[in-house]
């Protein structure tokens, strides 16, 4: 009788692990959500605030995963291009250099925030932006076309026009 109740807890025990809701991949819904985005050729704000709170809850988990860092750094890129969310953009991009300084996407966190210093046509910051690249890595890749968005910005004379076709030149060069 006791192997046969040990037998019947044992297999109730296995049915309710077997209904116990299946924990879902948050990167699948990330995902999922990107593929939508990118299915669109506008920004949808509602699902673009869906996909900051997928970003966010994967950044704020428990644990190292390897790809916090990119999503954190996609996460200020969805701010950079959401109108209205500059504040936020200029934060996460701070926060993906001061986080992952020695990962691979704080120069390019930099590196975009300079951009987009540019875009909101607040030269001083984008040149500020570009001299902190240069002067935290100056042998990386990046680093010349940091010093040439720099030099264009610093030459008063040059339009924009000039300043996207050297950008160009230096970039196909590099």
């Amino acid at each position: 009788m006791r192997k046969w109740s040990s037998l019947l807890m044992g297999l109730l025990l296995i049915q309710a692990c077997n209904n116990s809701p299946v924990q879902e991949n948050p990167l699948n819904e990330i995902h999922a959500l990107e593929d939508k985005m990118r299915a669109l050729d506008y920004l949808d704000t509602s699902l673009a605030a869906d996909m900051a709170v997928a970003y966010s809850s994967f950044i704020e988990e428990e644990g190292n995963d390897s790809l916090k860092p990119y999503y954190h750094y996609k996460l200020a890129e969805l701010y950079r291009h959401w109108p209205g969310m500059e504040v936020e953009a200029i934060q996460t991009f701070h926060e993906v250099e001061e986080t992952y300084t020695y990962h691979e996407v704080a120069p390019r966190a930099i590196l975009s925030l300079g951009l987009f210093y540019e875009e909101m046509a607040q030269k001083d910051r984008a040149v500020a932006a570009y001299q902190e690249f240069i002067d935290r890595f100056p042998s990386h890749e990046l680093a010349g076309q940091a010093r040439s968005l720099q030099e264009m910005l610093l030459n008063e004379q040059v339009t924009d026009i000039q300043r996207v076709q050297e950008w160009k030149k230096n970039s196909v060069n590099k």
